[in-house]
């Protein structure tokens, strides 16, 4: 058939041939391999289960949703920097005290 896609008499002709166009990279394999999803993604699992340690986590963030991803990444970064128990250094008596000498010479450096 020499007729292009717009020639084509029905729309349901034109819309199929239009999806095939666009996804002529899908392929029967891809169907075929839909089989194995649920063996696929037990191997992944397993896979970042094995590979994850205490002191090195993995976390499988889906990325689909940047704005779900990057709140889930934060929360993932506050939690660990919690654990950390992180607080400002001490400061002695004795460097307090030179404080305001430091604040000057840093005032009259122009």
């Amino acid at each position: 058939m020499s007729k292009g896609i717009n020639r084509l008499k029905c729309p349901i002709q034109r819309r199929t041939a239009n999806m095939f166009k666009k996804n002529r990279k899908f392929e029967i394999d891809d169907v075929r391999e839909r089989g194995f999803w649920d063996k696929c993604m037990s191997a992944y699992e397993e896979a970042i289960n094995e590979a994850s340690r205490p002191w090195a986590p993995w976390y499988a963030i889906p990325v689909d949703n940047k704005p779900f991803m990057r709140v889930a990444v934060a929360e993932i970064i506050v939690k660990i920097l919690t654990k950390l128990g992180l607080e400002y250094p001490h400061v002695g008596f004795e460097v307090k005290t030179k404080f305001s000498e430091m604040w000057r010479m840093l005032e009259n450096e122009d």
